[in-house]
């Protein structure tokens, strides 16, 4: 994040899996730990000492099975995620999306959009 990236996509997911779970949206009959990252969770040190260094982005974190609720009220919305397969694949591991909606915006409103925004010249906050 320091450096503008986007946050890997093993941290997102765990992000996302650990409020479902403390939804009780997803359930699971084992007791599960949760890390901050599947180097700690491996006894791995990063080299350079760097945190954002610590973590793998190939972590699977469907090595255990969830029950998923069928409560009509379990139902969420994510926004801007996932953003790429390999993200929908994993989310749909955990529990089954019954319904996507992508949405097109023109490149002429998103420029418009951009041009138009308040800055706040002292801050540059938007």
């Amino acid at each position: 994040m320091k450096r503008g990236d986007l946050i890997p996509d093993s941290t997102i997911l765990r992000l996302i899996l650990s409020e479902l779970i403390s939804h009780g949206w997803l359930t699971t009959d084992a007791p599960r730990t949760m890390t901050l990252n599947s180097a700690s969770a491996a006894g791995a040190t990063a080299e350079s000492g760097d945190d954002d260094d610590a973590f793998i982005t190939s972590s699977p974190l469907t090595s255990q099975k969830y029950n998923f609720s069928e409560d009509p009220n379990a139902s969420f919305i994510l926004d801007g995620f996932p953003r790429t397969a390999a993200q929908a694949l994993q989310l749909d591991d955990l529990i089954p999306i019954n319904l996507v909606v992508n949405i097109t915006t023109p490149t002429a409103i998103i420029l418009d959009r951009i041009c138009n925004r308040w800055v706040h010249a002292p801050s540059g906050r938007v």
